[in-house]
Formats: C-alpha cells, structure tokens, sequence
C-alpha cells in the first residue's frame, strides 16, 4: 500500500471517529470520546454533562465463581443484576477469608483474582452492650492475680445487628461470626473498689477462646486517690475470622486486687458496648 493510500484511509478513518464523537491524542495514545483533547493520565476519557457509562450487566451466581466466557483475570468489573447472588469463601490463603455480597446483593462486583468484592456493600455492624457486671475476679490476696482473674464479660442482646450471619449468646458471651475482617471497637466503663496502696489495672482482651489470652485491646490503671470512680477503656482491634467462621469472646484480665477488692462494668451513660464491623 503506498503512502497516500495510507494518509488516506488514515484521513477517513478520522473523519469516521470525528462524527461519532471520538478523537486521539498521538502524543499521549489516549482515546476521548466527546472530547477533543482527552487527558493523557486516561487511556479512555469519557467527557458528558448528560450521560454515563454503563458497565455490562451480569448474572452472577457466587462471589467465589467467574461465571463470564474466557479465563479470569484481576481488574473486571461488573454490574450484577441476580439479587440471589451468595457469599463464598476465598481459595487464597492471603486474602480476607471471604467475599460477601451487598447487602441488598445488587451492585458493582470487582473480580480480584479469587473473587468477586463487592464495591457498593453497605456496612454491616453488630452493637452489643455490656450488662451490669456483678463482682467476679479473684485475688490470690498478695497483688497478683489468680487463673480466675481472667473473666469472660457476658453480653447483652445486640442492640442491633446486620453482619449476616452473626449471633451472641449473652449468657457465655461468645460472639459468633461468619469469615471475613472485622474492626472490633469498645467503650468500657469500669470501678475498682478499695484502692488501697497498690496500683490496679484491667486489660481488656479479644480472645477465641473464653477465659483466654489474646490481643490486649484497652488497659485501665485505677489511682490510689480515686475509690471507686469509673474509668474507661476505649480500644480497636482488626481481627480475621477464617472461612469456616468462628467465636470470639472479650475477656477482662484484672491485676494487682487486694483481698475483698471488687471490680464492676457500669451501665450508665455513657453506656459500656463492644461494636463489631465487618470491613471484608
């Protein structure tokens, strides 16, 4: 083909993509579409005051399943349209656990090599307050605590919740919860009595298990001047449930309590509550 020949199709073809609204950039090889000057960060720039860009509308059938023609791949975004999509859990060791639908199910879906994650997911959160917690942690009487200062909180009923999935037994105070990330966030108000001359202290703890060490997630020191006077443990904490689920508990570790020493969770305002949010 000579060289006119390809100026001219190469004119046509200009003249084509102008009377559809599309134009290039030969420095940049950015494509604009109702631009004539498409910016050079884009490789497509869409430029409109009265339309948007509408992505393809999929039925998909499970987070966990690619459900399009051809091999996946990382970065494909689409419009779900199938309000019966369900929640999977990932194949990869190194990812969230797994991949939960919007809430409403419909929406934009992003597939990310393992999964599709939704990218329109209303949040979803548990409140839980914390009863009244009557006298209960041991002392060995000379400043340590005994194995029984280790006391797993009861909870009260949620005060609301919508993690799907999610559920607590006040009574045992296990939290339990579908696979996924959470931020765990606490206000705990609590009282030692009879200070005395030794320093006491209270950790706050998220463990799997109840009565259990785990991540140290708020630390109280009540002064020798203050008897009795609330203090408040604030504290947040990323936690990992894996794909089969699992119970977390919040445990309570008090030190350094003298022989008839108490210690209580207040219910007045600001109320004691533990809030669980499910990030992914």
């Amino acid at each position: 083909m000579t060289i006119k020949k390809q100026f001219a199709i190469t004119t046509l073809l200009c003249l084509l993509f102008a009377s559809l609204g599309i134009f290039t950039s030969a420095q940049s090889g950015s494509v604009g579409i109702g631009t004539t000057s498409p910016n050079s960060s884009a490789l497509l720039d869409l430029t409109a005051t009265d339309k948007g860009l509408l992505l393809t509308r999929i039925s998909l059938t499970s987070t966990g399943t690619w459900g399009l023609t051809g091999t996946s791949v990382a970065g494909m975004t689409v419009y779900n349209t199938n309000a019966a999509i369900t929640s999977s859990s990932s194949t990869n060791s190194l990812s969230a656990g797994a991949y939960p639908t919007t809430v409403n199910k419909i929406g934009l879906y992003t597939w990310d090599g393992y999964g599709w994650v939704a990218q329109n997911s209303t949040a979803e959160v548990m409140k839980i307050p914390v009863p009244n917690y009557p006298p209960g942690a041991s002392s060995n009487g000379a400043g340590g605590s005994t194995a029984g200062g280790i006391t797993t909180l009861p909870l009260n009923a949620p005060s609301f919740n919508t993690i799907s999935g999610a559920a607590v037994t006040p009574a045992t105070g296990a939290v339990t919860l579908p696979a996924g990330i959470y931020r765990i966030s606490t206000s705990l108000s609590v009282a030692i009595s009879n200070p005395g001359t030794n320093y006491k202290y209270l950790q706050l703890m998220v463990t799997t298990t109840p009565n259990g060490q785990g991540d140290v997630h708020g630390l109280y020191v009540q002064p020798t001047t203050m008897t009795g006077v609330p203090g408040y443990i604030n504290g947040n904490s990323i936690i990992r449930i894996g794909a089969a689920g699992g119970t977390v508990y919040f445990n309570v570790f008090v030190n350094n309590l003298g022989v008839g020493d108490t210690w209580v969770v207040a219910t007045a305002s600001p109320q004691s509550n533990f809030t669980i949010e499910r990030i992914h």
